[in-house]
C-alpha cells in the first residue's frame, strides 16, 4: 500500500523497509505478504536500488531464505516457504539487476544464480540415491530440484533488456544459461530425474526463458538447444520439450544467412514431430488419444509456431502430412487443449494455403522463367493440395461431428471458423460441398442412429 509513497519520496528509508520484509520471512505467516511487498517496491523504486553494494546486501539476506547454501558434502536443506513466494523475491531482486550497468548486471546475475545452482548440484550429487528409492522423502527431493530450476528461469526471465547489449558484453541471461548448462545438463542425464515430469518441466522453462529474454543473443547456443531438446524428447517423450522447439521458432523464425543453422532447425523439427507422431501412434493402440493430449498439443503448437513464424520451413517439411492427419484426429477431443491447438493448427494452415495457392497462380513475367519464389509456392501448393485432397472429407466430417457433439462449447467459434475457411471456393470448390452434404448425413450425427 505505500509503495507509491516510497516511490515517489527520495527520502523515504527504502532499504531499511526492504530489509525488515526480508526479516519477516523469518515468519511462516509472514511469508507471502513480505514477499509481495518485496516484489512491488522492488518493482516501483527499482531505479533508486541499482547499486552494486545495495544489490548483493539484498540478495545475500534474500537468499538465507529462500535458496540457504547447502552445507558441504549435504543435500540442501528443504525450504517451507511456498514457490510463489520465493518466485516474488527472485523477480524483485531481477527487477532491481536490470537498471544497472551491464557489467555489475552480469556479476551479479551469476552471483544471485549461485545459490539455486549450489542446491541443484547438491541435490544431484548427493541426492541421487534417495530419490531413486521412491517413497515420500524421494518425491519431496525431486520437487525440491524442480523448484530450484524454476527460480533459475525466473531469474533469466527478468534479464530481458530493450534492444541488444553493448559490444563486448553478452547478454545476461545468456551468460546465466551458459553458467547453469552443466547443472541442467546433470540433471536432464540423470535416469530419476528423466522419469519426474515436474523437474523435466523446470528444465524447459529454463530453455525457454532464456531464449525469450536473450532473443537473437542465444543463436550461438541454438544448435546445442536444438541436439539437447531432440535428444531429452526421445528420451523421455515430454511434452514440454516440444514447448522449447516452439518458443525457438517463435524467437527466430526462419534462420536466415546461416544455412547449417537452418538445416539444423529443419531437421530438429521433422525429427521431433516424427518422434512425436510414434509416441501417440503407440499410445493410441492401447491408451487412446485422448491419455496423450499434451504430446498431441504440444504437437501441434509446435507445428502451428513453426507455420506460423517459419512458414517455408514447415511447408517444405517432410512431417506436413502426418501432422495434418494428428490435426484431423485432434479435432474430434472432447479435451478442449489438443482440440485448441488443433483448431489453431488448421485455421492458420487453411489460411497459408489460400496464400500459397494464389502465390502459385501468379502469372510468368512475360518471357520469363519462374523465380526461386514461385518454384517454392509451386511445390507447396502441391504439397497442400495433396493433404487437402486426402483429409478434407475426413476433416469436413469431423467438424461437423465436433460442432454438434464433442467440442468444447468455448471453441465453437474457432471451430466454425475452421470449417468456413475449408469451404472456400479456391481451396475445395464443389467438392467441399459434396463434403458438407455427405458430412451432414453422416450416421455419427447425434439423433442419426
Amino acid at each position: 500500500a505505500y509503495a507509491p509513497w516510497f516511490e515517489s519520496t527520495p527520502a523515504a528509508p527504502l532499504e531499511g523497509a526492504l530489509r525488515l520484509l526480508l526479516h519477516a520471512l523469518s515468519f511462516p505467516h509472514s511469508w507471502h505478504a513480505a514477499a509481495r511487498a518485496f516484489k512491488v517496491l522492488c518493482m516501483r523504486c527499482a531505479a533508486r536500488l541499482c547499486s552494486a553494494p545495495v544489490v548483493q546486501s539484498l540478495a545475500a539476506v534474500a537468499a538465507t531464505a529462500v535458496a540457504p547454501v547447502p552445507a558441504a558434502g549435504q543435500v540442501a536443506s528443504y525450504v517451507n516457504m511456498p514457490l510463489e513466494d520465493r518466485q516474488a523475491i527472485v523477480e524483485g531482486l531481477a527487477r532491481v539487476l536490470t537498471f544497472m550497468g551491464p557489467q555489475h548486471v552480469l556479476d551479479s546475475a551469476l552471483s544471485m544464480q549461485q545459490p539455486h545452482l549450489a542446491r541443484t548440484q547438491s541435490i544431484i550429487s548427493h541426492g541421487s540415491s534417495t530419490a531413486a528409492q521412491g517413497g515420500a522423502a524421494a518425491k519431496q527431493l525431486l520437487q525440491q530440484l524442480a523448484d530450484e530450476l524454476q527460480l533459475m528461469a525466473v531469474l533469466i526471465k527478468g534479464m530481458e533488456f530493450p534492444g541488444q547489449p553493448p559490444t563486448g558484453f553478452a547478454h545476461p541471461a545468456l551468460k546465466l544459461l551458459e553458467a547453469a548448462w552443466p547443472v541442467l545438463s546433470a540433471v536432464a542425464d540423470a535416469p530419476v530425474c528423466r522419469q519426474d515430469r515436474p523437474v523435466l518441466e523446470a528444465v524447459c522453462e529454463v530453455y525457454k526463458r532464456a531464449l525469450q529474454s536473450a532473443r537473437g543473443s542465444a543463436k550461438p547456443l541454438l544448435t546445442m538447444l536444438l541436439t539437447a531438446v531432440g535428444e531429452l524428447f526421445t528420451e523421455t517423450q515430454q511434452a514440454a520439450c516440444l514447448d522449447v522447439l516452439s518458443t525457438i521458432a517463435e524467437v527466430f523464425g526462419e534462420v536466415k544467412n546461416a544455412p547449417e543453422l537452418a538445416a539444423a532447425q529443419k531437421q530438429a523439427f521433422e525429427d521431433a514431430a516424427g518422434a512425436a507422431g510414434a509416441v501417440l501412434l503407440q499410445r493410441l493402440a492401447s491408451q487412446g488419444l485422448s491419455a496423450s493430449g499434451d504430446v498431441l498439443r504440444s504437437l501441434l503448437a509446435v507445428a502451428d509456431a513453426h507455420l506460423v513464424f517459419a512458414r517455408e520451413l514447415f511447408l517444405s517439411s517432410s512431417v506436413l502430412p502426418q501432422v495434418f492427419q494428428w490435426a484431423v484426429a485432434a479435432a474430434s477431443l472432447r479435451e478442449k487443449e489438443p482440440a485448441n491447438a488443433a483448431f489453431s493448427f488448421l485455421s492458420h494452415l487453411l489460411a497459408a494455403s489460400s496464400k500459397v495457392f494464389a502465390a502459385a497462380a501468379e502469372p510468368l513475367a512475360a518471357g520469363g522463367a519462374a523465380s526461386a519464389e514461385q518454384q517454392a509456392a509451386a511445390r507447396a501448393a502441391a504439397a497442400l493440395q495433396k493433404c487437402i485432397a486426402a483429409h478434407g472429407q475426413q476433416l469436413t466430417q469431423t467438424l461437423v461431428v465436433a460442432a454438434c457433439d464433442t467440442s468444447p462449447r468455448q471453441l465453437l467459434r474457432a471451430l466454425a471458423s475452421v470449417l468456413y475457411q475449408l469451404l472456400q471456393e479456391q481451396l475445395t470448390g464443389q467438392l467441399g460441398r459434396q463434403w458438407l452434404l455427405a458430412a451432414l448425413q453422416s450416421p455419427e450425427l447425434p439423433g442419426q442412429h
